[in-house]
C-alpha cells in the first residue's frame, strides 16, 4: 500500500467538508452530505493498492462501533412521542414549574442537568431525564427555548466530560494512562472556571427576564404521580448502572403501558412512527439520522485502519517547543479530527495516541489531559453533524446552531484551557530566566 500524500489527505478533507457545509446550507440529509467524502475517500484508499475486500472490511468495523450510537438514536425517537402520549412530559412539566425558582430559571436548569449528569455520567441520559420536561417549561412560558437548551446542554457536558461514571472520562485517562487521582484534579482547575462562566451568563440571563418570568410562573403541582413512572424507571435504573439502552426500553414500556391502560389510550403505531407535534420523535425523522451515523463510523473505520493522518498528526506537534504551542496544535489536530469523524471517541484515541509520546518527553502529561477534556471532548456537542451533538438536539427539539452560541461551557473552556497554558509558559519562561545563585566559602 503507498502512502497518503498531504495533498491527497487536504483532498480528503476538501470534498468530505464541502459535502457536509452543502448539505447545511441547503437544507439536505447529512447522509447525502456525507456520501460524496466517503466516496472519495473509498476510491482514494483502492487506488493506493488496499482490496476491496479489506476496505467493506475495515468499513464494517467502523459501521459495527456505532450500532450502540444507532440504538440510542432510534430509541429516542420512540421515546419521546411514547412519553407525550402516556402525559409523562406533561406531568414532568407541572412538577419543573412548582420546584423551580422563578426568579433563576436558566441558572436552575443549567445547576439541574449539572447535577444530574455528574451522577449519570452521561450527556444523552441527564438531558433525557431532566433535559425533555425542563425544555416544555421554557415552551410553557414563553422562553427562550435556545437559551434554556444551551444551559441544559452546558450542564450535561459538565458530567460528560468530568464525572466519573462518564465513559468519555474514562476513555480519556485510558488512553493517556494518567493516574485517576491525577487526572481528576487537573479536570476541575480548567473546568470550574468554565462553570463559573456559565454561572455568571445564566445569572444575567435570568435578572433580564425577571419580570416575565414572575407573570408566568406557576406555582401548584396538579399531576398524577403514575405519569411520572417512566422518568423514574429511567433515572432509577441510570443509578444503579444500567445501560442507557436498556434504560430506555424499560422507559418506553412502561410509557406504552400506561398510555393504553391508564390513559385508555390504544396502540397507536403511527404516533410511534410519526411522532407527535408537541414533543417530536417518531422513528420516520430518525431514519436518514440512523444511517448517516452508520456511514460516519464506515468512515472512521476506514481512516482508523489504515492510519491515513497518523503520520501528519506527529510531524505537526513535533516542532512545537512550548506547553503554548503543543496546547494550540493540539487543540486544532483534535478539532479538525473531530470534523471529519462525528464522533467523541476517535479524536480522543487518535489525539492521544498520537500525541502521548511528545507530551511525556515534555513533562507534561497531566497537561494534554487537560487540554484534550477541554477540546476533544467538547468539540463533539458542538459540530453539528457529529453524532453527540444530533443527539442532543434530537432529544431537546431545537437545532444545534441556534442554541450553541448559549451553550457557554461548551465554547469558552477551549479558551480557557489556553490562557492556562499561556500563564503557565510565561511561568516556566520566567523561572528559567532567573539566574542561579552560587555561594563559595
Amino acid at each position: 500500500m503507498k502512502n497518503f500524500t498531504l495533498f491527497e489527505v487536504a483532498l480528503i478533507i476538501l470534498v468530505t467538508l464541502a459535502g457536509i457545509a452543502w448539505s447545511i446550507m441547503f437544507n439536505i440529509l447529512l447522509l447525502i452530505g456525507f456520501m460524496p467524502g466517503f466516496l472519495f475517500l473509498f476510491y482514494l484508499c483502492f487506488k493506493k493498492g488496499n482490496a476491496l475486500r479489506e476496505l467493506f472490511q475495515y468499513a464494517l468495523q467502523g459501521f459495527m462501533k456505532t450500532k450502540e450510537v444507532m440504538l440510542i438514536l432510534t430509541l429516542v425517537g420512540l421515546l419521546l412521542p411514547s412519553w407525550q402520549a402516556a402525559g409523562t412530559i406533561d406531568g414532568m412539566v407541572q412538577l419543573i414549574l412548582s420546584f423551580m425558582n422563578p426568579d433563576y430559571f436558566f441558572i436552575s436548569a443549567f445547576l439541574s442537568t449539572l447535577l444530574v449528569s455528574m451522577i449519570l455520567g452521561t450527556s444523552v441520559g441527564s438531558l433525557s431525564a431532566i433535559g425533555i420536561p425542563i425544555i416544555g417549561a421554557a415552551h410553557t412560558l414563553g422562553l427562550s427555548v435556545e437559551l434554556t437548551a444551551g444551559a441544559l446542554v452546558s450542564g450535561a457536558f459538565v458530567g460528560d466530560r468530568t464525572s466519573l461514571f462518564s465513559s468519555a472520562n474514562q476513555l480519556l485517562s485510558n488512553t493517556l494512562e494518567i493516574n485517576r487521582k491525577l487526572f481528576q484534579k487537573t479536570l476541575w482547575k480548567s473546568g470550574s472556571v468554565g462553570i463559573g462562566l456559565s454561572l455568571l451568563f445564566f445569572f444575567i440571563a435570568d435578572i433580564q427576564l425577571k419580570e416575565k418570568m414572575d407573570s408566568l410562573m406557576v406555582s401548584k403541582f396538579e399531576g398524577n404521580i403514575i405519569v411520572m413512572i417512566p422518568i423514574i424507571l429511567l433515572i432509577l435504573l441510570a443509578l444503579i448502572r444500567f445501560n442507557i439502552k436498556t434504560c430506555f426500553m424499560v422507559s418506553i414500556a412502561a410509557a406504552l403501558v400506561i398510555m393504553v391502560f391508564y390513559q385508555g389510550v390504544p396502540l397507536q403505531f403511527d404516533v410511534l412512527w410519526n411522532g407527535t407535534k408537541t414533543s417530536g420523535g417518531g422513528l420516520e425523522k430518525m431514519i436518514s439520522l440512523v444511517a448517516f451515523i452508520g456511514l460516519a463510523g464506515a468512515y472512521n473505520g476506514i481512516v482508523e485502519a489504515l492510519g491515513i493522518f497518523h503520520s501528519f498528526l506527529t510531524r505537526w506537534l513535533q516542532s512545537s517547543e512550548t506547553l503554548l504551542a503543543k496546547t494550540w496544535k493540539t487543540m486544532c489536530a483534535t478539532m479538525f479530527i473531530s470534523l471529519l469523524a462525528c464522533n467523541q471517541t476517535l479524536p480522543i484515541i487518535l489525539t492521544g495516541r498520537t500525541f502521548l509520546s511528545d507530551w511525556t518527553k515534555s513533562k507534561h502529561r497531566d497537561q494534554l489531559a487537560r487540554v484534550m477534556a477541554d477540546s476533544s471532548m467538547l468539540f463533539a456537542g458542538m459540530i453539528p453533524w457529529s453524532v453527540l451533538a444530533i443527539m442532543c438536539s434530537t432529544i431537546l427539539r431545537v437545532p444545534i446552531l441556534d442554541y450553541l452560541i448559549y451553550a457557554i461551557y461548551l465554547w469558552s473552556l477551549p479558551f480557557v484551557t489556553l490562557i492556562f497554558s499561556y500563564h503557565m509558559t510565561r511561568r516556566n519562561r520566567n523561572t528559567s530566566n532567573i539566574p542561579e545563585v552560587s555561594t563559595s566559602l
